[in-house]
Parts: structure tokens; C-alpha cells; sequence
């Protein structure tokens, strides 16, 4: 920390920066509903997302052998959010999506899943939930979409730790789930 600052500040500003313009400019003008920064989050988080590739995104044994379920392992579940961060309700109280949430955690915590299906498993529950539940709302489709952009943004990491968790590799010292995750 040189000169008092921290290094990729100026990342995170810029994000926050992009952020604040594309929920100010969601719809060409100034955002004048709670909807629209939800809206225009989502689709910054969508383009952004379109950057990346997840195949990376696999939980891999050493020396390539295939991981194994960890005898006796539960697949943990916590609404919509981590551990880290707490329950997140991104629609300020307005459409439940906890039991969707509850299944991808579910989902990410069983050893050998498929990351991009786990996401898209995520994302169709939700949207179903929407027309289901929410009249077919338009809101209620924007925070699903918010959701499932969040986590093909910064699910890679989880996803990787959780398999680790809940795998292990055929020949590692004490059953240790010792594999190679995917990174962010």
C-alpha cells in the first residue's frame, strides 16, 4: 500500500462508475423507478458475463482422475446469498426466490454437478416462479435475471470450493478433497 491508496481502486471505481451510468441511463434517461437500476444492473452484469467463458469452471483432480462423492456429505443450502454475505434479497421483499436459491446451493454442493447446468437449472426455476407466482411480471423476470447474472459472474469461485467440499480424489491423503478448481 504505497501512498495511502490500495492497489485496484481504480477498478473498483470504474465499476462502481459504470454501474452508476447504466442505472442512470437505463432507458436513455434518468432512472426514475426502483426498477429501472435493478434493470440496468442486470443487463451490465449480462454484458459483462458475455466476456467469459466457464468451461474453466470444473473441479478437477490431480493427475486428472475423476472426483468421487465424499462419503456420508449433506449438500448444505442458504437462500439467496453465501456465507459470506448473508441472505440477499435483491427485489427489497417483493418476489421470493429462496426455494430456487435453496436448489442451486443444492445444486453447487453435490459432488460432480455441472456448473453451467446448475446456473441454468437456477435460472429457468426462477423465471417459472415469475409466471407462475408474479402475474408474468416484468420486475419479478429482472431480479431473476440479476440473480443468475450474479452468479455466472462470481459463482466460478463457490462453485470450485463447494466441489471440493463435497468430492474427493481417488488416492489423496485422507480422503481430502485436493483438487484443482476452476479459478474466478
Amino acid at each position: 500500500m504505497a501512498g495511502g491508496r490500495r492497489r485496484g481502486g481504480g477498478a473498483a471505481r470504474w465499476g462502481l462508475a459504470l454501474a452508476l451510468a447504466a442505472a442512470g441511463g437505463a432507458r436513455g434517461r434518468a432512472a426514475s423507478g426502483a426498477d429501472d437500476p435493478i434493470k440496468a444492473l442486470g443487463g451490465l452484469a449480462g454484458a459483462a458475463m458475455d466476456q467469459r467463458t466457464h468451461e474453466e469452471c470444473r473441479f478437477r483432480c490431480p493427475g486428472g482422475e475423476e472426483p468421487v462423492p465424499r462419503p456420508g456429505w449433506v449438500s448444505r443450502m442458504n437462500g439467496c446469498g453465501t456465507e459470506f454475505t448473508g441472505e440477499l434479497d435483491l427485489s427489497g421483499g417483493r418476489f421470493n426466490m429462496t426455494g430456487c436459491c435453496n436448489g442451486h446451493d443444492v445444486c453447487f454442493d453435490t459432488c460432480n454437478t455441472d456448473y453451467d447446468d446448475c446456473d441454468e437449472t437456477f435460472k429457468k426455476c426462477m423465471h417459472e416462479k415469475c409466471r407462475a407466482e408474479y402475474a408474468d411480471s416484468d420486475a419479478c423476470h429482472e431480479v431473476a435475471d440479476l440473480y443468475y447474472n450474479g452468479v455466472r459472474l462470481f459463482g466460478c469461485g463457490l462453485y470450485t470450493h463447494t466441489q471440493s467440499e463435497a468430492c474427493i480424489c481417488p488416492g489423496s491423503e485422507g480422503g481430502a478433497g485436493a483438487g484443482v478448481g476452476g479459478g474466478w
